[in-house]
């Protein structure tokens, strides 16, 4: 990691424990947040844009940014000792963010199942118009395995009877990485 992703993740860290207090995480967990940045010459690939994979690094701000803002982070990581993993990320590129163009990061939840949490995650050049769209598979994970969204949602305050199904183009992406090749497929050169 370059010194420029760490000064964004400490001004992230700075600005979301100043005002994740006195928060309904429920309510802020639900929110579409947003982070404003600007693209500087250690984002940029060959082509002089922002490189492809700086964007999938943007957004891991984000989402530390989105359990900050909702008052989780602190529970998850020193009460609970969950972490966070991702399971799987897609990213669809639209425009180039050029150098020096000031771009934002809107995060937000798009819903759930009994395994996953999937976000939404959008990048917006200065025009306003979409640059990039990621959707983001993730979990909780703990040293005895993987959490069950049912008990993240009640540290959120969600309430068990919340609605969380993801649109349905989630659900096909979902079904989709179904039919991936799995490592036992790989090793036995069936994939």
């Amino acid at each position: 990691t370059d010194m420029n992703l760490i000064f964004r993740l400490i001004a992230v860290l700075i600005a979301g424990w100043r005002v994740a207090r006195d928060r309904n995480p429920a309510e802020e967990f639900m929110k579409v947040r947003r982070l404003s940045m600007r693209c500087w010459p250690t984002d940029l690939d060959f082509n002089f844009h922002m490189n492809n994979g700086r964007y999938l690094s943007i957004m891991d701000l984000g989402r530390v940014d989105l359990m900050l803002r909702s008052g989780l982070l602190g529970p998850i990581l020193r009460q609970k000792k969950w972490m966070p993993v991702i399971a799987a990320s897609t990213i669809r590129y639209r425009r180039a963010i050029a150098p020096f163009e000031k771009f934002e990061l809107e995060t937000r939840l798009v819903g759930w199942d009994e395994r996953w949490v999937f976000l939404e995650q959008r990048f917006f050049g200065a025009s306003g118009r979409v640059n990039a769209i990621g959707l983001v598979q993730a979990a909780m994970t703990s040293k005895g395995g993987r959490v069950p969204t049912s008990e993240l949602m009640e540290l959120v305050g969600v309430a068990p009877d919340a609605n969380g199904k993801p649109p349905v183009y989630v659900d096909d992406w979902v079904r989709m990485l179904a039919d991936w090749p799995t490592e036992a497929s790989i090793e036995a050169g069936t994939e």
